[in-house]
């Protein structure tokens, strides 16, 4: 209980107080770690609470919709659809080409089957996956959901010929569809054992990350230091650094509460609030 007064005596005045940080910088370094990690920690076990809270109501929506899905991908394929691949060309019983859409998404569509397409056209297909009479391309590198790099394999390649239709289609499905209704199951199985993992490692690597974060951003405060003449060594910059990065950590907090986009200025305010820290001078009485 008094470890838990000390960081919230320690949080109250690392965000309000810059007179504060002397005080920091002559305590012991493993009290700034253990309060950087406790932050941390507190964090994202509030996340983790949070969304375990938030993960029943969801699998209620993903179960209502899981017989849609189901349905959705049994209808995909067509009917009458005849894929052949045969010395290495690739040829189907229709004239236009088969087209999996995407919504309203982007890329259009999902896949396109179009054997009179080139491998150089798939740009304007607006597509995942083009399939053409000789090889199919497909997505190796996204960037913001936009493909940048593709690779492609040739129907050269495969060892047998082959026919696929309707038929062979459905007893796929067939194969697959007693796993589907494991498929929640699994899910939770995934989703909690993730949690507990969480829970065990994420505050541990969240804390190295800031750690390492520190390093550069604190070289740039003690540069300015330098120029100003302060006099702080870089390890007291740094000490002052985690605690001073509770205010940059809880301003994301807040920004993602309220669903602001605003968190491209959380480096910024750590280094505001770095500067009035070491420029402070208490008032005299």
């Amino acid at each position: 209980m008094k470890k838990l007064k000390t960081f919230f005596y320690s949080l109250k005045r690392s965000v309000s107080d810059p007179s504060y940080y002397r005080e920091i910088i002559k305590t012991k370094f493993d009290f700034s770690l253990k309060y950087l990690f406790f932050l941390v920690f507190i964090i994202t076990t509030a996340h983790l609470v949070s969304f375990a809270f938030k993960y029943p109501s969801l699998r209620h929506r993903f179960k209502e919709y899981l017989p849609t899905i189901v349905n959705n991908i049994k209808n995909v394929y067509p009917k009458d659809l005849e894929i052949t691949i045969k010395d290495g060309r690739l040829s189907t019983n229709r004239d236009k080409p088969f087209i999996i859409e995407n919504g309203e998404k982007k890329p259009r569509n999902l896949l396109v089957l179009d054997p009179k397409a080139s491998t150089n056209e798939y740009p304007s297909y607006d597509t995942y996956i083009l399939v053409t009479e000789d090889a199919y391309i497909y997505p190796s590198r996204f960037s913001n959901s936009t493909v940048t790099q593709t690779n492609i394999s040739y129907f050269k390649d495969f060892k047998k010929d082959f026919k696929f239709n309707r038929q062979d289609y459905d007893n796929i499905i067939k194969e697959i569809n007693p796993f589907t209704k494991k498929l929640l199951f699994a899910i939770d199985i995934l989703v909690y054992s993730s949690l507990i993992i969480l829970f065990v490692f994420a505050s541990f690597f969240v804390t190295l990350f800031k750690m390492i974060e520190l390093v550069i951003l604190s070289f740039l405060v003690w540069i300015i230091n330098l120029i100003f003449k302060k006099k702080y060594q870089y390890g007291d910059i740094y000490r002052i650094g985690m605690h001073a990065v509770t205010v940059p950590i809880l301003y994301k907090e807040l920004i993602k509460l309220f669903h602001l986009p605003l968190q491209a200025f959380s480096t910024p305010i750590f280094l505001i609030w770095m500067i009035i820290i070491i420029f402070y001078k208490k008032a005299k009485v």
